[in-house]
């Protein structure tokens, strides 16, 4: 019996090492950003309260008000893993509560809008009005 010998097949060289990617660009910590963007955000809303504090017939400084809380709010939820959940939430659940002062005063002043145009005559009708006028005050003082 003839044995017969193996060939041995040359093994390619491995290919050249890829050049290292370059380094990316330098992006500021997402932290930092935040921070940034709430502290934007807080100046927003301080301007707005004060636009409802200042008892002058502005249509849209309750509206802004609601708008600030709202995305402070969100940022504040997804600034969780970052802040910590219960810092996160202690100060979300603050702004619920205003929230929710605020959202009846902006039904009051929707109302008032919808009903400033109706051409009705009527003195019970204006009495009551009138007595939604005076929750409107309170619901404003009670949001600041």
């Amino acid at each position: 019996m003839k044995v017969k010998p193996k060939t041995v097949k040359a093994v390619p060289p491995p290919p050249p090492a890829p050049e290292p990617a370059p380094a990316p660009p330098q992006v500021p910590q997402v932290s930092a950003y935040l921070a940034r963007l709430l502290g934007e955000l807080a100046h927003e809303l301080e301007a707005s309260a004060a636009r409802v504090i200042s008892g002058e017939k502005d249509d849209e400084a309750v509206h802004d008000v609601r708008v600030a809380m709202r995305r402070i709010r969100t940022l504040l939820r997804l600034a969780r893993p970052i802040y910590g959940r219960f810092h996160a939430d202690a100060v979300r659940r603050a702004f619920t509560l205003v929230m929710r002062a605020s959202g009846e005063l902006r039904d009051e002043e929707v109302l008032d809008e919808t009903l400033e145009g109706l051409p009705v005559v009527d003195t019970s009708f204006d009495s009551w009005r009138r007595s939604r006028a005076t929750r409107e005050r309170r619901l404003r003082r009670a949001m600041v």
